[in-house]
């Protein structure tokens, strides 16, 4: 600055333009307009945090399904406009370290529960952003699990952050001012739950927490905010037990992001979270450097998203939608929302609702979009969860794979909600979405469902796994074809009618080859696809191939044998629900000799003349080399 003495106009007339200069950078970089150089001009995806996009204007009630039951939390519509909020008592705007965020420190007491001598943010102990102490506000214990000895009790939180200000001290964000502290009479989003019965608690993540590099481990060890696992009895249950959500999982997404969120020019890379749910991945990648795109639809999931970003100070990198992803924008899309149970079964047109939980669901009408209109750049990862819709979701990213690079796809694969619906093109389009990243240069793992303890210790690398293979997902397109035509498994041998075997086609995983991805995991599970030359390449390991058989193993092998004494659906052999008159047409050996030992001996008869149905063999290009089914 130049220090040539000025008169006293001119230096506050100095001090004016540059207080401007700097707001409107502040503001510029919040908006996005000063952000990526791969965004395209109309900007379609943005680091904005501003409350107006983050959390848009709530639905009345004419958006909502009628006939809840009476005593249910209204979970979707975001509440009115409460009144009583005052002015900000304490706001000072002041430029980071780095000279990028706009800074705002805020102090007020607007909380029902302020000044009661706790603090009730979930911050902790007054004026700590960094620790959370047990003792801090009201506490609940742990939900027992035998693996999870330690796991600290929970903070309950009352209050929105910076409105408890006497007793947890200023708190200051590193965005523009929030909507529940700009705008009179808007609620923040533990308002938003709180009034609709939604309770709110505390833990700090454990994910990496015994990990050699203290500096990278600190970051994984952020705050997280979930609900009462009696009523979330998945994604909550997990947190309130062991402060960790897919543990095997969230390894990965922990190696992909420790060095690659940064890129070797010091920009952040950008992970796409579609199905956002309570935020734990896109809380991970930003706490971890990236930067994130967002798409979360049902409002109390996208409360705690919000609240969990503004609680770890990471809101400046994560741009929030509430749309749907899907391949056609533009429509309204129903969602049902259970109340009760596995809240993360939320899903278009509820297929994939919990048929054995009776609580009350939620219906809401949802605008739809695309990654190939918001997405204009290369892609770290992009992560799909969405109850059985992901096929939708990358029919719609198409342009995105073909005009940039998207270097790993990490998925929730799940066939079963649309067998389960009978929705047979669904089904096709489920398995030829994972043929597609076959064919296009990914080569894709089987991870499972995320919470397997194998390879998770945290100074381990990741472990091998099974590839999913072009082969093997012939042949799920195979037996979908033949389920939609009420064949798969058919023609049953008379032999086999005789000894037991059943009369129905169609049994799923029974009817299902041994050869196909789909015979190795129940309703759904997990996969992981990595373009190969790409910089992250280097920490897939595969070995060996899915499928519960050998692609290579001769037309007349029937049982199956695997070091985990697993039959077909990845159901144990020797489990208490695998009685006797299960086991062989499960492909397990008979243990019981008087109850299915005559079942057996026609099995093993018919295997060696090829006439069991399931057991036909394609070549490698898809064709058929032996079969009944031709």
């Amino acid at each position: 600055m130049d220090k040539r003495k000025q008169s006293r106009g001119q230096c506050l007339f100095t001090a004016v333009i540059v207080l401007a200069s700097l707001l409107c950078f502040g503001i510029g970089f919040l908006s996005g307009t000063i952000y990526s150089e791969r965004v395209s001009k109309d900007k379609p995806f943005s680091a904005s945090t501003s409350a107006e996009k983050m959390v848009p204007p709530r639905k009345t009630s004419s958006h909502l399904a009628a006939g809840k039951q009476q005593g249910a939390a209204d979970l979707t519509a975001l509440p009115a406009a409460t009144s009583g909020v005052t002015s900000v008592e304490a706001r000072t705007p002041v430029q980071s370290a780095e000279g990028k965020l706009f800074n705002v420190t805020v102090c007020k007491n607007t909380c029902k529960k302020a000044r009661d001598g706790v603090c009730n943010d979930g911050r902790g102990s007054k004026g700590s952003i960094n620790k959370l102490s047990p003792g801090d506000g009201d506490t609940v214990k742990p939900v027992a699990q035998s693996n999870s000895p330690t796991s600290s009790p929970a903070v309950m939180v009352h209050c929105d952050l910076g409105t408890d200000c006497e007793d947890c001290g200023p708190w200051t964000t590193s965005s523009d001012e929030p909507h529940w502290i700009k705008k009179e009479g808007t609620l923040g989003p533990v308002a938003q739950l709180l009034e609709k019965g939604v309770e709110v608690r505390v833990k700090t993540s454990s994910l990496m927490s015994k990990y050699d590099n203290a500096n990278v481990k600190s970051k994984a060890a952020f705050k997280f905010a979930y609900t009462d696992p009696k009523q979330d009895t998945a994604l909550s249950y997990h947190m309130e037990a062991s402060q960790l959500i897919e543990k095997s999982a969230s390894k990965i997404f922990f190696k992909l992001f420790e060095h690659h969120c940064v890129k070797p020019d010091g920009t952040p890379s950008l992970f796409v979270d579609v199905g956002a749910n309570f935020g734990w991945f896109s809380v991970l990648a930003a706490a971890m450097g990236c930067r994130v795109l967002a798409f979360e639809p049902v409002p109390h999931f996208r409360a705690f998203l919000e609240y969990n970003l503004h609680l770890n100070n990471l809101q400046h990198l994560v741009d929030v939608r509430a749309n749907v992803v899907t391949h056609v924008a533009g429509q309204m899309t129903k969602m049902v929302v259970p109340t009760t149970g596995i809240w993360g079964t939320a899903s278009i047109d509820g297929l994939n609702a919990d048929k054995n939980d009776k609580g009350a669901t939620e219906t809401l009408s949802v605008p739809s979009v695309t990654l190939n209109d918001l997405v204009k750049e290369d892609v770290l990862l992009l992560k799909v969860d969405v109850e059985g819709w992901e096929w939708s979701v990358m029919k719609g990213a198409d342009k995105v794979f073909r005009d940039f690079k998207v270097e790993n796809v990490i998925m929730e694969y799940s066939p079963g909600v649309h067998e389960r619906s009978s929705r047979a093109e669904d089904t096709f389009a489920t398995i030829q979405m994972l043929l597609d990243l076959t064919t296009k240069g990914f080569r894709v793992a089987h991870i499972g469902d995320g919470d397997g303890e194998y390879g998770t210790e945290d100074n381990m690398p990741l472990p091998a796994y099974k590839e999913v293979t072009e082969l093997n997902l012939r042949y799920d397109m195979h037996d979908a074809k033949r389920f939609g035509q009420g064949l798969m498994g058919c023609p049953i041998s008379d032999k086999l009618l005789k000894a037991g075997w059943g009369e129905n086609c169609n049994a799923v995983p029974e009817d299902l080859s041994p050869r196909s991805f789909r015979c190795v995991f129940g309703h759904n599970t997990n996969v992981w696809g990595v373009r190969q030359g790409s910089a992250t390449s280097h920490l897939q390991t595969l070995q060996g191939h899915v499928g519960l058989m050998a692609l290579d193993a001769p037309a007349s092998t029937y049982y199956l044998v695997n070091e985990l004494n697993l039959g077909m659906g990845k159901r144990d052999c020797k489990g208490h629900d695998m009685l006797p008159q299960y086991q062989v047409r499960h492909r397990c050996p008979c243990l019981n000799m008087t109850v299915c030992g005559a079942i057996a001996k026609v099995v093993e008869e018919l295997s060696i003349k090829g006439h069991i149905a399931s057991n036909y063999v394609l070549s490698r290009s898809g064709e058929f080399i032996s079969s009944l089914q031709r």
